[in-house]
């Protein structure tokens, strides 16, 4: 907790300001405390957001490696 909150003073100071490490540490609190919305298929069910994606699972890959 303290190296990313040092971060986030670093951070602070290469934009001009200065912050206290308690404000630094407040402000990564507050942000593990906001919600992310779940991601959602246009039917509305709920899947996760995978972000930047290498490759897809699909069926037929699945298949291909049962037997691994």
């Amino acid at each position: 907790m303290l190296i990313a909150a040092r971060g986030v003073v670093e951070d602070s100071l290469r934009r001009g300001e200065r912050i206290s490490l308690g404000r630094a540490v407040s402000e990564l609190a507050l942000r593990g405390l906001e919600r992310v919305p779940p991601a959602q298929r246009p039917d509305g069910f709920p899947v996760l957001d995978l972000g930047v994606r290498n490759h897809v699972i699909t069926d037929e890959l699945v298949k291909l490696h049962l037997d691994d």
